[in-house]
């Protein structure tokens, strides 16, 4: 997804062949779409059943992805990572 518009599916998913515990998200996007090197492929929830999309933040340049080429990762953070980061300043200041 590039700003909640469908551009492609996920095409196959495995752990990488080191030991690391890495995976490797295989992503079919549509032809006309054209990925500057430095975007970020983000998973996020898409639902509130759980269910995963891979969102597509645009980075900045004319370097073009191509076929074959990895991007960065990154994750959104968990129902219990964004209750903390909400109830962090609210204990501090009750603190103060």
């Amino acid at each position: 997804m590039i700003n909640g518009f469908k551009v492609g599916i996920v095409s196959n998913i495995k752990l990488s062949a080191d030991t690391t515990g890495r995976v490797i998200v295989s992503l079919l996007l549509d032809n006309e779409v054209e990925l500057p090197k430095s975007t970020i492929a983000k998973v996020i929830s898409s639902d509130i059943l759980g269910s995963k999309a891979v969102q597509l933040v645009l980075g900045h340049g004319t370097n073009y992805a191509k076929v074959g080429d990895t991007l960065q990762a990154a994750q959104e953070d968990n129902l219990k990572q964004a209750v903390n980061k909400t109830i962090a300043p609210l204990q501090k200041k009750a603190s103060d």
